[in-house]
C-alpha cells in the first residue's frame, strides 16, 4: 500500500471517529436524564430524521402517531422532548416554574436595552 492511501485511510478513520463520537459521547453523557424518554431510536442521535419529516409537510401528524405510541412524553431529538398535555402548560413554561430563557432571546434585544421579552434574568424580568 503506498503512503497517499495510507494516509487516506488514516483520515477517513478519523473523521469517521470524530462524527461518532460527536453523536455518541453527548447520549452517554445524558445529563439531563433524557434516556428515559420513548421515542424513535434515531431520536437519541440526532435531528435529521425530524428534518425530514417538516419538509414533508407532516411533522404534525407523525408526532401526534408518536404519542399515541409512546405517550405522553415522546423524545424527539438528542434534546428535544415533546409533551403532549395541556394541564403541564404551566407547570413547565408558567410563571415561577424554574425554567430561563434561553440565549435565543437575547438575538431580539434592541441595542443594550432589553424588554419583558428578550429578558433571560428572571429578577430583570421582574423588575420590568
Amino acid at each position: 500500500m503506498n503512503t497517499d492511501s495510507s494516509q487516506l485511510i488514516q483520515g477517513s478513520a478519523a473523521l469517521a471517529a470524530l462524527a461518532l463520537s460527536f453523536y455518541v459521547v453527548p447520549y452517554l453523557l445524558d445529563p439531563y436524564d433524557y434516556r428515559r424518554f420513548p421515542g424513535p431510536s434515531l431520536a437519541r442521535f440526532t435531528n435529521w430524521w425530524m428534518s425530514d419529516l417538516s419538509r414533508t409537510g407532516h411533522h404534525r401528524e407523525i408526532v401526534q402517531q408518536l404519542h399515541e405510541k409512546y405517550g405522553t412524553f415522546v423524545r424527539l431529538g438528542p434534546n428535544h422532548i415533546s409533551i403532549a398535555d395541556p394541564d403541564a402548560l404551566e407547570v413547565i413554561y408558567g410563571h415561577g416554574s424554574g425554567l430561563l430563557k434561553s440565549e435565543f432571546y437575547r438575538m431580539f434585544q434592541n441595542g443594550p436595552n432589553t424588554d419583558v421579552f428578550n429578558t433571560t434574568d428572571k429578577a430583570e424580568h421582574s423588575s420590568k
